[in-house]
C-alpha cells in the first residue's frame, strides 16, 4: 500500500514538472507577451465608437498626427463595412444618386486610393471624432512613438441615425418619400452592425 502511494506521488511530481517544462517551451516559442497601451485597451472596450492608431516620428506633433490619421482610417473602414452591409440587407439603392467625386476624394490610407460614396459617408460621420487618450514614448533613436485612442460621441443608435441622415441627403427630394421604409430598415441594420462590433469584442 505504501509503495503504491509512493509511486502515485512520484507520478504526480513528474506530471507537474512536465507541465512546467511545456509551459516554458510555449513561452519561448511565442516570445514575450506584449502589454497593450491604455489607448489600445480603451479602443477595444468600445470598437463601435472608438479606434486606436500609432505613429512614430522625430517630431511629437508629426507622430501624433500620423497616429490620429491611422485611427480615423480604421474607424472609417469599420463604418464603411457596416454601411455596405446595411445597404445590401435593406435594399436601399442610394448609391446610384451619390455624387461620384464632386465632393472630392479622401485619402484613407498610404495607398492613396480614392474612396467610394460609402467611404465618403463614413468619413463624414467621424469628422467630429476626438482623441480621448494618448500614450507617448521616446525611443532610443530619439523618435517619438505615439498611440492615440479616438472616439466619436454618441451611442450606436445616434450614430446609425446620423449615418442614415447623411445617406438620405444623397437621394433627390422626389425619391426620398418612396424610400422611407428602406431608410428605416437601413438605420436599424446599421445599428445592429455597430452593436455587433462590441459583442464580438467581449
Amino acid at each position: 500500500m505504501r509503495t503504491t502511494k509512493i509511486i502515485a506521488a512520484t507520478m504526480m511530481v513528474a506530471l507537474v514538472v512536465a507541465s512546467c517544462g511545456t509551459s516554458q517551451k510555449a513561452s519561448k516559442q511565442y516570445g514575450k507577451k506584449v502589454q497593450l497601451t491604455e489607448s489600445q485597451e480603451l479602443a477595444y472596450e468600445s470598437p463601435s465608437t472608438r479606434a486606436w492608431g500609432e505613429g512614430t516620428g522625430y517630431s511629437l506633433s508629426e507622430a501624433t498626427a500620423y497616429a490620429e490619421g491611422q485611427a480615423r482610417a480604421k474607424m472609417a473602414r469599420a463604418l464603411s463595412s457596416a454601411i455596405s452591409t446595411a445597404t445590401e440587407e435593406s435594399n436601399l439603392a442610394w448609391e446610384q444618386y451619390a455624387s461620384n467625386g464632386a465632393k472630392g476624394a479622401i485619402a484613407i490610407d498610404e495607398s492613396g486610393k480614392r474612396t467610394s460614396s460609402t467611404m465618403q459617408i463614413a468619413h463624414e460621420s467621424i469628422a467630429g471624432a476626438t482623441a480621448i487618450h494618448t500614450d507617448q514614448y521616446v525611443q532610443d533613436n530619439g523618435q517619438y512613438h505615439v498611440f492615440v485612442c479616438l472616439e466619436y460621441r454618441g451611442d450606436v443608435g445616434a450614430k446609425a441615425a446620423d449615418i442614415t441622415s447623411k445617406v438620405r441627403q444623397q437621394v433627390p427630394d422626389e425619391e426620398r418619400a418612396k424610400m422611407e421604409q428602406q431608410f428605416k430598415a437601413f438605420e436599424e441594420r446599421v445599428q445592429r452592425e455597430l452593436e455587433s462590433m462590441n459583442t464580438e469584442a467581449e
